[in-house]
């Protein structure tokens, strides 16, 4: 194994000749890192999924040349496995000889950064499953995204077989992200990952609401294995075409050049061979297409001329592509040495086969050629940034649902804009929110103080993870029981990242911004200064704790209109922590405790920012205080430091005539004041 750093070792390519190592060099001068993330001098990132321990680990392609490097930097979930040696024969690429699987989570995504907006990219993802599990699945099924769109659907059923999907998208925002969805028929795993950039002139058909997901893709002469790099400087593959029984293969060792306007800059190797139909003026071909959603298809065939034609000889021929005449109805005549191309603009319905045929005009002399062919599916992506009141959503929700993965938090399997209406799509969880729990009788009894306690530790360990695990660190800014949701496990998961801001500043004191959450949980520094914190997250948390001591909303509606802070602070002012516990628990619940954990409540909601715990702490202290020891000595002290706690408080919470109003409407409602 190796540390990245690119060598000068030389390589020869089945299709083309030795390339001076001096190339190469050039190459590794311009390769470098962004972000731990590795790109070759052609914006090449080849990613081999579950290599090395060593995020820096390296090797290059001994065919292709190309640099593979380790996926760690590119995700954070997952598990890697080595395939069983049954299935690792020696012919075998590395790339396919590991895998990463993610056993755990709805939704475990690869994010691409410093990715180009408005150029296109060929991204390629391959999968081996090679009884990596030595579960001997006969079938595993599960979905691939990019950003949030749907991709395809991967269903593999042989343990040997190396299954492959390419797209070809134009990119949006600055990060690119490729996400394994589970569906429930088996563990999601990939073996390789590979994102090619492409100029913006080719392709035309894709732009930003439309995607190419390949159905094939055939160098129709080619009598080897198969083309990509270095003969294809795009890297893409082009495969041997193997129903040749009516067709007869000719070739050139002359150069076959591109046009400079050329939509597809089909390599030289590819189109210096060709194939004409046997003793007929016509060439057809019906390939078979993938059974599923998208059963409108795209095609682009290439041809060229390879032998000068005589005086008396001509080769012209009309294009159907699905049944639609092409080419403005006019018969085509291919140029000699130079790649063309006709290609659809619109697709054609496909469901089982898409057919293609080229019949030979009535004074043609010759039969129709071919030379290569590919046939995509049309793929429209519903999620685009498209106009100035969704990009910014688009684009912080997509890079959100990249980065964020966390057993503590709801996994969002994308989001929907319906007209003016922008939703968010989140796993099921089947208990529904927290609050529900506590103040709308959901379920047979009210949630007991041990599961109350539970729900408090894993709700602040998804907080802990967006401030110190997420790079850089996101502050929710909506912290509330509507926003933390329950499994059929009573499991607690942070979820709505809507509002959820990325935190760069390298002091890590505060970012000045528009002041948005939901009234009684918004700290009250925040509220006043506009200046946002992760100690705005730890206000928040608090409330949520007091309201699962106490049962009680964050703002009490009525004569007094008191905020909750306040409420329990006049209370345990009086040393009685009993005034406070809800009384749906009936007394079963360890008072020591009770103390404990109101003294972490009041600590995360300080007035000052500066005197509240680290999410970090909070997850510490809760810890600790669920390893409780019930004596009486624990207990009087427990409480002299609360009542301690409540001296330094200082001037309270003092709600203002807005949060009142909001919050009559906000607590029947359940919106958050945005």
């Amino acid at each position: 194994m190796k540390k990245l750093a690119m060598g000068r070792g030389c390589f020869r390519s089945r299709n083309m000749a030795v390339i001076p190592c001096s190339i190469l060099l050039s190459f590794s001068l311009l390769a470098g890192q962004v972000g731990g993330q590795f790109s070759d001098g052609l914006g090449f990132i080849s990613l081999d999924c579950g290599y090395g321990r060593d995020a820096q680990a390296y090797y290059v392609g001994p065919l292709s040349g190309i640099t593979y490097v380790s996926d760690a930097p590119y995700t954070d979930s997952g598990e890697t496995h080595n395939i069983s040696s049954v299935y690792a024969s020696v012919t075998l690429p590395q790339r396919f000889l590991t895998v990463r699987s993610f056993p755990s989570g709805a939704r475990n995504c690869y994010t691409f950064k410093s990715i180009t907006p408005r150029l296109k990219y060929l991204i390629r993802a391959s999968f081996l499953y090679g009884n990596y599990d030595s579960k001997n699945s006969s079938s595993v099924q599960f979905d691939l995204h990019f950003d949030v769109n749907f991709w395809k659907t991967m269903t593999v059923t042989s343990r040997s077989r190396r299954y492959y999907t390419e797209t070809i998208m134009e990119a949006t925002t600055d990060l690119i992200s490729v996400c394994l969805v589970n569906t429930g028929r088996g563990t999601p795993f990939i073996s390789s990952l590979e994102l090619r950039p492409l100029n913006r002139t080719l392709y035309p058909v894709v732009n930003a609401s439309l995607s190419l997901i390949l159905s094939s893709r055939f160098d129709m002469g080619l009598t080897d294995d198969y083309v990509r790099f270095p003969s294809d400087p795009h890297d893409r593959f082009w495969n041997p075409f193997n129903d040749t029984t009516s067709l007869t293969k000719t070739s050139t060792n002359l150069t076959v050049e591109n046009h400079v306007d050329d939509h597809f800059e089909a390599p030289h190797v590819v189109m210096k061979t060709a194939v004409v139909p046997v003793n007929s003026t016509k060439l057809a071909l019906s390939l078979a297409t993938e059974p599923g959603g998208l059963d409108e298809y795209y095609a682009v065939l290439h041809f060229s001329e390879l032998e000068p034609l005589l005086q008396n000889e001509s080769r012209q021929f009309f294009v159907y592509l699905g049944g639609t005449l092409l080419n403005d109805a006019k018969p085509f005549t291919p140029d000699y040495l130079s790649s063309s191309a006709v290609y659809s603009t619109n697709p054609t319905s496909a469901p089982t086969h898409y057919n293609i045929s080229l019949v030979a005009t009535s004074d043609s002399t010759l039969p129709p050629i071919l030379n290569a062919a590919e046939v995509f599916s049309a793929m429209q992506n519903t999620i685009v940034p498209s106009d100035s009141r969704n990009v910014d959503f688009v684009t912080e929700v997509a890079q959100h649902l990249s980065r964020v993965h966390h057993r503590n938090l709801v996994s969002m399997i994308g989001y929907c804009i319906d007209g003016e209406h922008l939703a968010l799509v989140y796993e099921y969880m089947s208990q529904g929110t927290l609050k529900e729990h506590l103040r709308e009788s959901r379920g047979d009894r009210p949630l007991s103080w041990e599961q109350r306690l539970r729900i408090a530790l894993e709700a602040s360990q998804g907080l802990e993870y967006l401030h110190t695990g997420c790079k850089p660190s996101l502050i929710h800014r909506d912290v509330k029981t509507a926003n933390i949701l329950l499994n059929e496990r009573l499991e607690a998961k942070i979820s709505d990242f809507g509002l959820s801001k990325a935190f760069e500043n390298e002091d890590h004191s505060h970012v000045s911004t528009k002041v948005v959450g939901t009234p009684g949980y918004l700290d009250p520094e925040y509220y006043v200064k506009n200046q946002l914190s992760e100690k705005s997250d730890v206000y928040s948390f608090g409330v949520v704790l007091l309201e699962l001591i106490t049962g009680q909303p964050p703002i009490l509606i009525g004569s007094e209109n008191i905020h909750i802070v306040e409420w329990v602070y006049e209370r345990l002012a009086k040393g009685n922590v009993e005034d406070v516990v809800d009384k749906s628990l009936q007394g079963e619940y360890d008072v020591n405790c009770a103390w404990k954990i109101a003294y972490v409540a009041l600590n995360c909601s300080m007035q000052s920012s500066t005197k509240r715990p680290t999410m970090t702490e909070v997850v510490m202290q809760l810890k600790e205080r669920l390893a409780l020891q019930s004596n009486l000595d624990e207990t009087q002290l427990e409480g002299r430091n609360t009542l301690k706690l409540l001296k330094e408080h200082g001037e309270m919470h003092r709600i203002s005539p807005f949060e009142i109003e909001c919050a009559s409407i906000s607590d029947k409602d359940g919106p958050s004041a945005r």
